[in-house]
């Protein structure tokens, strides 16, 4: 069969050859060739279509699009027509940029954003020259979070508005900290402040998601293995005592039957636990149903604790950021409430903050809320008498930091041990119940 369509093949192949050989193909006329090389020269050129630049005559900074060969062009250009070029940015870059911006946005540390802004304003640069100079960072992972803020002080926004106009980077603490800042001058010292709470709230992050790790591990090793247990062993045993007429207690038989269960219908359960896997995260990504779950773990002992001691810890640490950075006490409070994790805490800050507002003093309202003990209260006294607050509160925030790193270590240290000796006897268990019919065969010979 393949052999009667040779010849056919072949010809055709010789059709195609002559006719890609063939002398229009050779040599364009003299119009296509003229067309297709304007066509070139047209493509050669970039739309830049975000060019700022500033007009003396005017003293406006205004956007415009410009077509021309490259970025050198667009300068001449604009200065033949009296323009200074402040930043331009090539059309191409546009897609590429929105999605790394997307994708970045997640991954940006603003304690590290701060850091390096910061270094540069002391070291003399203003806000639109050191961002400028970042913004100028291609290889830098947060290159476009200094390119939309340059552009936000380009477009005569003040810093603080810029960082809104970032969306989900900038914590609103840090974004109030700049606004309270910009009127003094005092900007790379709040930057300074925030980068420092980070750098501490990031610490004790990670001390806690290291001290949650092995509990985790121990938790899910363990299932799997009782998962494996019952669905591949337990089967094949029940598979050698069906056969049998040996008695079997209660406990065994309950095994049995969970375990030929598991194994008749693994198909079924597998896509109900991907289900309802599915289904919890939906429901732990909504706000309501997480604060809900930390509502919950924050009652149980230990965590009840360890909770108290970390939200203390972040609440002091911003209200002691806040108020040195110029913001009165009440207004502080209610910029740090939603970093209280739990209801009840928001509401002893919310009332808190009510009392001061009715000229209570800030120990007096913070005890009769039960959010500080008698140290607390004594040391904010020794603040309110020297008048300083913001010290008062960061000596608190250190102090709860170290005791909650104490209460983390001890905790751990009793919750291991436990946990490792509940996953060792539910598998013991297993084993034992399995074995237990040829124990009770081998005492009956």
């Amino acid at each position: 069969m393949v052999t009667r369509f040779l010849p056919a093949l072949s010809a055709s192949a010789k059709l195609i050859c002559r006719f890609i050989t063939m002398a229009p193909f050779r040599e364009l006329p003299a119009t296509t060739a003229s067309a297709a090389s304007a066509m070139t020269a047209e493509t050669d050129k970039s739309a830049f279509p975000k060019v700022s630049t500033f007009h003396p005559d005017t003293a406006r900074v205004s956007t415009r699009t410009v077509t021309a060969d490259d970025r050198a062009s667009v300068e001449t250009l604009l200065k033949a027509e009296g323009a200074m070029v402040l930043s331009i940015e090539p059309i191409e870059n546009r897609l590429a940029r929105s999605l790394k911006i997307k994708n970045r946005r997640r991954k940006v540390d603003a304690g590290l954003v701060c850091i390096e802004l910061g270094g540069l304003l002391r070291a003399g640069l203003t806000v639109s020259e050191a961002l400028d100079s970042l913004a100028h960072r291609d290889d830098h992972p947060n290159v476009d979070v200094y390119r939309r803020l340059y552009d936000g002080l380009l477009s005569g926004l003040p810093l603080s508005e810029a960082m809104k106009q970032v969306e989900g980077i900038f914590p609103g603490i840090l974004v109030a900290a700049i606004q309270a800042n910009e009127r003094s001058g005092r900007i790379p010292d709040a930057l300074d402040e925030y980068a420092k709470y980070a750098q501490a709230q990031e610490a004790l992050r990670k001390k806690v998601v290291s001290a949650a790790v092995y509990p985790a591990t121990v938790i899910g090793f363990g299932l799997l293995v009782v998962l494996f247990l019952l669905a591949y062993v337990i089967p094949r045993f029940a598979m050698v005592y069906d056969g049998t007429a040996m008695q079997m207690s209660g406990p065994t038989r309950i095994l049995l039957a969970v375990g030929h269960f598991i194994h008749e219908q693994g198909w079924g359960l597998l896509v109900g636990i991907v289900l309802l896997g599915v289904i919890v995260a939906d429901q732990f990504a909504r706000r309501n149903a997480a604060q809900r779950l930390l509502n919950a773990i924050g009652g149980v002992w230990p965590f009840k604790k360890l909770g108290e001691r970390f939200q203390q810890a972040r609440i002091c640490a911003s209200l002691a950021m806040l108020t040195r950075g110029g913001y009165d006490f009440p207004e502080a409070m209610r910029l740090a409430s939603p970093l209280a994790i739990s209801a009840s805490t928001r509401v002893q800050l919310d009332a808190a903050r009510e009392r001061i507002l009715e000229g209570v003093l800030v120990s007096h309202a913070l005890m009769q809320t039960d959010f500080s003990d008698g140290f607390a209260v004594r040391i904010l006294q020794a603040g309110e008498r020297v008048g300083d607050l913001a010290g008062s509160f960061d000596m608190l925030a250190q102090t709860y930091r170290r005791e909650l790193e104490t209460m983390l270590e001890r905790t751990m240290r009793l919750v291991e041990p436990i946990l490792l000796m509940t996953v060792a006897s539910l598998i013991g268990a297993i084993v034992v119940l399995m074995y237990l019919p040829i124990f009770d065969l081998a005492g009956a010979i």
